[in-house]
């Protein structure tokens, strides 16, 4: 047990592969040239020869020729040792495997060959249960062989394991067995290993005067049986037990006689360990400093030989040495080390477990033992599990670490910088930089100042500079510089000035934080406020506007009526307030107003009628050739979604030729699969309508296409342009199901094609009157009419009761609550404004259903929300007219509620 905290000291033991009564003489002369063979390959690997491992394969393949199973076990005992003392654990398994299950009938064999596999197991593999469990075996054919040698073996690597386990008693008893059963043996090689491990053993128990006798027992033996490096290692932990005995100048004496013992002669793994029991000695003698030194000497050498186990006792030593130093940060970049360090010890053990399973499982074929052994496997797979959560946690607490160390800075950010006295850049953390594409190192020797960084207004400057001669701290300086890629990052800095031991100013040191997410949150968060304040404000206008379009409209209607109009004036008028309620539905696509429902119309007829109002409104020298038959394109959409795009696309390609160009509509049908819409999958397997809109403009650059139907992105000048027109069309597309294609090049001009699912051209439907012709059954019905508007008011009752239609109209919703109340089977419906001073619309019908239940109500409004449509339909209003268009669809809505003659149809 030697070192029992160390598992690459069981390596000594795999170097030792011979198995009592072994003989040269196996009858015959191949047989006894195989047994040379495999004494030879057992004296090399005993000598750690660099050719031990080759030569041990060539004996293993010599006795398989033989087909004889004692020379086999032989050869795969000595191949397997060698396997696992040069690192190939896998192999080092299923060779002693091997040997242990062709030597049932040589228990002195079995037994040799199941404690080496069990060292592997458990001292090289980490799996201390599984090598205990092996040892039982090999105990129990060590009992049957009845070799005093052969069991001390077996109960000292028992003791080993359960030193390494921590259940220190029963290693000790187990140890001092062994001891026991060597009474009658004279082996002063095996002996001074024993003593060794119990020397070793009180040390770790604190019994230190104990440890002393068995050690120098250990010594003595060592040195008759001429083992230097068993010599070494226990005059390493004699060292540190009279350290622990307080005898530290016998410990000093001993250490410095043992570091000038040593040469070049002695194995790596030796000549390795002995810095770090100086060290434990000197951090037992309260020396923490000199025992840093030593771990420090020692620990370069130790990792570049790749003993990960001791790199791994040294990084442990030397983190409590800078911890009791109060070096908190030597200690944090100690633990970082171990960490890695442990990761790579773990993955090696865990590719070594799973490789090496299947030769464990074969090592005894009784039933019994293959049930133990998936037993075996399945705690085997619990501890990997239990492993790596060991090892989230040991890294959940290094970054619990890291944060505490982060916070005793009082500053947070991700990278540290540091200026002279001059306020010149001595020092970055190049590496945090490196990851954001960012050279420091051109920086070194220049102020901030001198940097090149931009963003920082003249003002913030002298401020900045004021702090720094007045050697105060600084926070959150914020500025802005290309990285390596060219792309623009924002930055913040914050640093504190930097004394030396007299006072006398040093410079500061500081950490810098990259805020380029939180500046376009921040700008993001405005441009999404500042969008959300003009939907409000377009909601209200469009509500007010919309009242009055529906004033100017009802007014065209009564004029058309009266005698001696002016039928060509009233049709411009006509024209006027359906181009005003257009523009109003454009605001209220962004002012989250309710659009038109989708259906199939003519795109063709809505591509006209957009064009005829453009016409009047382009520059003169503007040519508009438009290419849109009616009736010939039928695709899924509304008809104001069709105009509101044709006059955005139109009024921006006028506004790219400068007033003077050419502006091209057309309008075609393309069948499914069409190459052009490919690139968009939700259009590619059906037929789309393609209305193109193309300009001899300016064109526009890679950048401004990126950009173009962001909301309040534009080209134009201050005051000239929102930056809504292309961000309507591409919402309005959107809504639509559509696509939006474009193809530009500065300087030739722009082409912007808008695909629009397809529908078949239905048959035309038989004639159908239309709502003037005849009296409609619904008329003569009474209707309590409520609107703030006086002019509304007044003029919506002259044209119902043109319709034929009793009307009591009222301006106060209280006053016409309170004729409800009085007649309240008189009225057939309740028509009301949606906004009003007092009451809103809402208020009113469900006041109106408290005094009349089944009574029609119809909601008007000149701006209709997503969330008024929701409560419309709590309170089972089915019907909401839309202003403008209030006077063919409110006489709609009341002959259809009305239409059995006058009776209340149920609301």
């Amino acid at each position: 047990m030697n070192k029992p905290v160390t598992r690459d000291a069981a390596t000594r033991e795999l170097r030792r592969p011979g198995a009592p009564g072994e003989t040269a003489s196996a009858g015959g002369a191949e047989a006894d040239r195989v047994a040379r063979l495999i004494d030879e390959a057992a004296r090399r690997g005993d000598a750690s020869a660099p050719d031990a491992l080759a030569c041990a394969r060539e004996a293993c393949d010599a006795a398989r020729a033989t087909g004889r199973d004692d020379l086999i076990a032989r050869a795969e005992h000595t191949l397997g040792s060698v396997c696992a003392a040069t690192g190939d654990l896998a192999g080092g398994v299923h060779h002693l495997s091997s040997a242990a299950e062709r030597s049932i009938g040589d228990p002195a064999r079995r037994a040799e060959s199941l404690r080496v596999l069990a060292n592997v197991h458990g001292n090289l593999l980490g799996d201390l249960e599984l090598g205990l469990v092996t040892l039982e075996h090999a105990r129990a054919a060590a009992d049957v062989a009845k070799s005093p040698t052969i069991r001390a073996r077996v109960l000292g690597s028992q003791g080993t394991m359960l030193g390494r386990l921590g259940r220190h008693d029963e290693a000790r008893v187990a140890l001092e067995a062994a001891l026991d059963a060597l009474e009658a043996v004279d082996e002063p090689a095996l002996i001074a290993l024993q003593e060794s491990n119990l020397g070793y053993l009180h040390v770790v128990c604190g019994r230190h005067a104990e440890a002393i006798a068995h050690l120098e027992r250990a010594i003595a033996l060592a040195a008759r049986a001429g083992i230097r490096s068993e010599s070494v290692n226990a005059t390493g932990s004699l060292v540190i037990a009279l350290a622990g005995a307080g005898r530290i100048a016998e410990s000093d004496a001993l250490a410095a006689a043992l570091v000038a013992d040593l040469g070049a002669g002695d194995d790596t793994y030796t000549r390795l360990q002995v810095p770090l029991d100086l060290a434990r000695a000197k951090s037992i003698a309260g020396d923490a400093v000199r025992a840093r030194e030593l771990l420090e000497s020692g620990l370069p050498p130790v990792a570049a030989a790749g003993l990960t186990a001791l790199e791994v006792e040294y990084l442990e030593a030397l983190d409590a040495a800078a911890e009791t130093q109060g070096d908190l940060a030597a200690a944090l970049a100690y633990r970082k080390r171990l960490l890695e360090a442990e990761r790579r010890r773990f993955h090696g053990e865990i590719a070594s477990r799973v490789a090496t399973i299947e030769g464990v499982m074969r090592f005894d074929q009784q039933q019994r033992e293959n049930r133990m052994l998936r037993d075996v496997r399945r705690d085997l797979e619990a501890r990997v599990a239990e492993r790596t959560a060991q090892l989230q946690s040991a890294n959940d607490a290094l970054r619990r670490s890291e944060q505490r160390f982060r916070d005793l800075t009082d500053l947070s950010s991700d990278w540290f910088w540091e200026q002279d006295a001059e306020l010149r850049f001595v020092d970055f953390a190049h590496e945090n930089l490196a990851r954001r594409d960012f050279d420091a190192r051109p920086l070194i020797g220049k102020r901030r100042w001198e940097t090149g960084i931009e963003g920082v207004s003249d003002a913030a400057w002298e401020a900045h500079r004021a702090t720094l001669e007045r050697r105060e701290p600084f926070r959150d300086l914020l500025f802005r510089r290309r990285n390596l890629n060219g792309e623009m990052r924002w930055y913040t800095v914050s640093g504190k000035p930097v004394f030396d031991e007299n006072g006398g100013f040093a410079g500061y040191r500081g950490i810098g934080h990259e805020v380029t997410a939180r500046i376009e949150l921040e700008r993001r968060l405005v441009r999404r406020q500042r969008f959300e304040a003009m939907g409000e404000l377009a909601g209200g206008i469009a509500h007010e506007f919309n009242n009055i379009v529906g004033i100017i409209a009802a007014s065209v209607h009564l004029l058309r009526e009266s005698r001696g109009a002016d039928a060509e004036s009233l049709e411009r008028l006509d024209t006027a307030a359906r181009r005003a309620s257009s523009l109003v539905r454009q605001i209220l696509a962004f002012a989250g107003g309710r659009m038109p429902e989708r259906e199939t119309i003519d795109v063709g007829a809505a591509v006209d009628d957009a064009v005829r109002f453009l016409r009047a409104t382009l520059p003169a020298r503007v040519s508009l050739n438009a290419r849109a038959d009616a009736g010939a394109h039928r695709a899924e959409a509304s008809t104001v979604a069709i105009h509101q795009i044709v006059v955005n696309l139109v009024t921006n390609a006028a506004y790219a030729m400068s007033g003077q160009g050419v502006v091209e509509i057309d309008l075609e049908r393309m069948p499914a699969g069409d190459p052009a819409t490919a690139k968009f999958p939700a259009l590619a397997g059906a037929p789309v309508v393609c209305l193109r809109v193309g300009d001899t403009g300016v064109g526009m650059t890679a950048e401004t296409l990126a950009r173009a139907f962001e909301p309040f992105f534009t080209t134009r000048p201050p005051g000239e342009g929102s930056g809504l027109g292309l961000a309507v069309v591409d919402t309005l597309v959107r809504d639509a199901g559509g696509a939006i294609d474009v193809e530009s090049v500065p300087g030739r001009g722009t082409s912007v094609r808008v695909l629009l699912p397809a529908r078949e051209v239905p048959a035309a439907p038989a004639a159908s009157p239309s709502p003037d012709a005849g009296a409609s059954p619904g008329r003569g019905g009474r209707v309590l009419y409520v609107d703030d508007d006086e002019a509304l008011v007044f003029l919506v009752r002259r044209l119902l009761e043109r319709q034929g239609y009793r009307v009591d109209a009222h301006q106060d919703p209280l006053a016409a609550l309170d004729a409800l109340a009085r007649d309240p089977g008189g009225y057939d419906a309740l028509v009301t404004d949606l906004a009003m001073p007092s009451l809103s619309g809402f208020d009113v019908a469900e006041r109106a259903r408290a005094i009349r239940a089944d009574l029609p109500i119809v909601v008007m409004s000149g701006y209709v929300r997503e969330v008024d449509a929701e409560r419309a339909r709590e309170l089972g209003i089915g019907d909401i007219c839309v202003k403008p268009s209030l006077v063919d669809a409110l006489v709609r809505t009341l002959d259809r509620r009305l239409g059995n003659g006058g009776a209340a149809a149920p609301s």
